[in-house]
């Protein structure tokens, strides 16, 4: 778990980076405070739920959180990926695209899967 926690978090910081360009600091510093916030916010009910049934459980809930997931209007790729693998557009906000995607609407959840693009 440790492992993949860093992992995940350097993809986090790059993400950021690059969402923020001109203001990559921001992006940091944002990236940081939504997870402090989370773990926060999500670990005492994380807990009580765990308490309560098991610590599978907790995972399965949480897992069938809503996930927000978003793409520039122009990269066709992430946008193919998002779809195939169960977003739904919500809206266009700016040169954003926003889709929500559950893990359990996806036929295929956990499997890897290649999505061809067309191009080169």
């Amino acid at each position: 778990m440790g492992g993949a926690s860093i992992a995940l978090s350097g993809v986090l910081l790059v993400w950021a980076t690059r969402t923020y360009r001109s203001r990559p600091a921001r992006g940091v510093g944002l990236a940081f405070l939504m997870v402090a916030f989370g773990q926060a916010v999500g670990a005492p009910p994380g807990r009580t739920h765990a308490d309560a049934t098991s610590l599978a459980g907790v995972c399965y809930v949480s897992a069938l959180v809503a996930l927000a997931l978003t793409c520039d209007v122009d990269n066709e790729g992430s946008r193919l990926v998002i779809e195939h693998n169960g977003g739904v557009l919500e809206d266009r906000r700016g040169t954003k695209l926003r889709f929500w995607c559950r893990p359990e609407a996806t036929p295929q959840a956990g499997r890897a899967r290649t999505v061809t693009t067309g191009g080169a």
